[in-house]
């Protein structure tokens, strides 16, 4: 993917179809079956949140805060990503007292020890991230500290087992209809992310999770 002055310009790498058509279907008809049930366009203006305009936010930042207007010029484009939540928030617990290059190496782990392996693309492989219900397996703890999750490891798991017992994934999409303090309250009670233990995961991670995850983009005005 890459962006120019025209637009942006990305590729789709799709996994090899394994087909189960009738010998009368061919494979390209089912490839072309299955590309139609796939708004890629929409999934990635979605992601990178294409719809709103950041130029009218821009000037109106650049307005408000004269800090603000100094920078802007060197970042022009960058956008809040629309990140599912599940990712999120465990890449979150990954980033507690740590630097990019080892929170991405433990992403990649987690993906794939946990993950199921999408496709293999110019000798790198991809993997989608894990469900909560495989996270929550109580001899996660002990195998991510083998790969060097050290601490991380228990509030990965422990987290995704309390997210599991109060609903699942739907328990987390849920906190985007509620007020913000009612989410930041539920996602206190997540171990890793309350407030005994900020001193590694500090109050950015909760304003973070609101604005990319919940869509709660109110609290950029309250945090």
């Amino acid at each position: 993917m890459n962006q120019d002055e025209a637009g942006l310009n990305y590729r789709v790498v799709k996994p090899v179809v394994q087909s189960e058509a009738s010998p009368s279907e061919s494979l390209p008809a089912k490839k072309a079956e299955m590309k139609e049930c796939i708004d890629y366009e929409h999934m990635v203006k979605d992601y990178f949140q294409l719809d709103i305009d950041l130029e009218s936010l821009y000037r109106q930042w650049s307005l408000a805060d004269a800090n603000f207007d100094k920078v802007a010029k060197n970042f022009v484009g960058v956008r809040m990503l629309k990140q599912d939540p599940v990712e999120n928030l465990f890449a979150f617990i990954c980033s507690s007292n740590n630097n990019i290059q080892r929170i991405t190496g433990m992403v990649e782990k987690l993906c794939e020890t946990y993950g199921n392996h999408l496709l293999t693309y110019e000798d790198v492989a991809y993997y989608t991230f894990p469900s909560i219900e495989s996270l929550a397996e109580v001899k996660v703890e002990s195998k991510l500290r083998t790969l060097g999750f050290g601490y991380r490891a228990k509030f990965i798991q422990q987290s995704a087992a309390k997210i599991m017992k109060n609903g699942g994934r739907d328990w987390l999409l849920n906190l985007r209809t509620v007020s913000y303090l009612e989410a930041k309250s539920s996602l206190m009670t997540l171990p890793g992310i309350g407030a005994k233990v900020q001193v590694f995961i500090p109050q950015v991670f909760l304003f973070c999770f609101f604005v990319i995850s919940l869509r709660l983009l109110h609290t950029l005005k309250m945090e």
